[in-house]
């Protein structure tokens, strides 16, 4: 018997009662839903047993079974322009290396999957919905591998139920990541991701590693040095520190 979603405990043990929660059976996307749901004052977050066409980055899909993982999204204001942002994958992807600590070689690769000894347990999606002046609506979506035991994809990964040989709390671990994040999009508002950076440095899956970065057409390939205040990749390329703010990474040769 699946661990099911428990709304009236997810709601009530959330730090900020300023926040509206969805909770569904099944739907085509969490992220979807939130983007078609009038905006509202308060925090809107969608969370969801499974999706239909959950899909990452770069339009991939997201393997979303029911009642097994996290497919969880939030739709906030963040009085940040788009062109701040950079970090804000960065501090997700850290929240959720924050609720799993307590599992040994967590880390986040850039800008925002999350890896258990090279394993994919975790990805995040951000959206901007709209800026006004200096202030950006923004979706995030996440999906976290919590009691999944079997899968047929086409990349290596983990959940927290194949790395710990026991059954998760997702609505523990949903309370957890909600309050979480919305904490640190706090600080990231306040003081942008300097204060991170430490954190990310303990937790960053391509720290010293050759990197391949794909940016459209263009191919570069150094080794990581870490980010930059905003968020941007630095990879020493002919003995040159350049500094990236998008593209796929990977580790193959």
């Amino acid at each position: 018997m699946p661990n099911l979603l428990n709304k009236t405990q997810i709601k009530s043990q959330l730090n900020l009662q300023n926040i509206h929660a969805d909770i569904f059976d099944e739907i085509n996307s969490t992220n979807e839903f939130l983007k078609n749901k009038q905006k509202s004052a308060q925090i809107q977050v969608c969370i969801a047993e499974m999706q239909t066409e959950g899909r990452g980055r770069l339009q991939r899909e997201w393997y979303s079974p029911f009642g097994e993982n996290i497919y969880l999204s939030l739709r906030c204001t963040i009085d940040k322009k788009f062109s701040e942002l950079g970090g804000l994958s960065i501090i997700t992807g850290l929240s959720i290396c924050e609720i799993l600590k307590n599992i040994p070689n967590v880390m986040l690769k850039w800008p925002n999957d999350v890896y258990v000894d090279g394993k994919k347990i975790a990805g995040c999606l951000i959206e901007l919905q709209n800026e006004v002046q200096a202030s950006s609506d923004i979706i995030i979506g996440l999906g976290l591998n919590v009691n999944m035991d079997h899968a047929d994809l086409d990349q290596v990964w983990a959940s927290i139920k194949t790395i710990t040989g026991k059954t998760a709390d997702r609505n523990g671990l949903i309370i957890e990541l909600i309050n979480e994040l919305i904490k640190n999009i706090s600080i990231f508002e306040a003081q942008g991701l300097v204060p991170f950076l430490e954190f990310h440095q303990a937790h960053d899956y391509l720290l010293n590693k050759t990197v391949n970065l794909s940016i459209g057409n263009k191919k570069y390939q150094g080794v990581a040095k870490g980010l930059n205040a905003a968020g941007h990749l630095g990879l020493l390329i002919d003995n040159q520190l350049q500094y990236f703010s998008s593209g796929e990474a990977s580790l193959r040769a």
